[in-house]
C-alpha cells in the first residue's frame, strides 16, 4: 500500500471564521492519507494558516476525542492485473488509523489520549487512543505547513485576481534524517463567487 503522510485542501477565503480568524486569513482541512478522504467528507482537522495554534477541535478533550479521524485511505498496490476500471476507488483501502502507527507515519501528526491522567499528550505514547492533531507541525513548527499554505494562498490570489482553493499532499520522512520532507501542490483553482 501507499499513501502520503497527509493531504489537505486550503482556501484563501474563510466563510466561517472562528475566534481571532478573519475571513481573509484562509482555512485548511488536513487528514492522514489520501485527499479523497477529505473530498468524500471524512473527519479532518480544520485550522487557519494565520492562526495554526488555535484549533477548535483540540479545545476540549471531549471534542478532540469525538472529532478525530479514525480511518484513512491508502492505495492498494497488490492489484497488478492491468485492468483499470472506471471507478476511481477500485484500488483504495480504507484502513484504521492504528495501521499508520506501524510505519512511523503518525510520529509528527498524532497525539495520544492518556486515559489514566485524562489528558491529551503531543506525540505517540504507549497505550491510549491516538488523535490526529497535527500538534508537532502546527504548535511545535516541525514542518512549516501554515507558512507554506499562507504563502501559496497569497500568491495564488495575486496571480488569479480572486480567492483560490488548493489541494496538496505532504510526505514527512520520519526515518531517514538525510531525506527531506516533501510538499506537493496538486491543484489550484479560483473560487467562483
Amino acid at each position: 500500500r501507499f499513501y502520503p503522510t497527509f493531504s489537505g485542501v486550503a482556501r484563501s477565503l474563510n466563510y466561517y471564521p472562528i475566534g481571532q480568524e478573519e475571513t481573509t486569513d484562509g482555512i485548511a482541512n488536513v487528514a492522514l492519507g489520501l485527499g479523497k478522504y477529505i473530498v468524500d467528507g471524512g473527519l479532518t482537522l480544520r485550522f487557519s494558516p494565520k492562526h495554526p495554534k488555535h484549533i477548535l477541535q483540540m479545545s476540549t478533550m471531549e471534542y478532540a476525542l469525538r472529532e478525530t479521524q479514525t480511518s484513512f485511505l491508502a492505495l492498494d498496490l497488490s492489484n497488478k492485473n492491468g485492468h483499470l476500471p472506471v471507478d476511481d476507488g477500485f484500488n483504495l483501502l480504507k484502513l484504521p488509523v492504528k495501521e499508520a502507527e506501524q510505519d512511523g507515519t503518525l510520529d509528527q501528526i498524532a497525539s495520544t489520549f492518556d486515559p489514566y491522567d485524562q489528558v491529551i499528550r503531543d506525540g505517540l505514547w504507549e497505550g491510549g487512543r491516538k488523535i490526529i492533531s497535527f500538534a508537532h507541525i502546527l504548535e511545535n513548527d516541525t514542518f512549516p505547513l501554515a507558512e507554506l499554505l499562507s504563502d501559496i494562498l497569497k500568491l495564488g490570489e495575486e496571480e488569479m485576481g480572486r480567492h483560490v482553493e488548493i489541494e496538496f499532499a505532504v510526505n514527512l520522512n520520519s526515518h531517514d534524517t538525510d531525506k527531506k520532507h516533501a510538499f506537493y501542490l496538486l491543484q489550484i483553482r479560483p473560487i467562483v463567487d
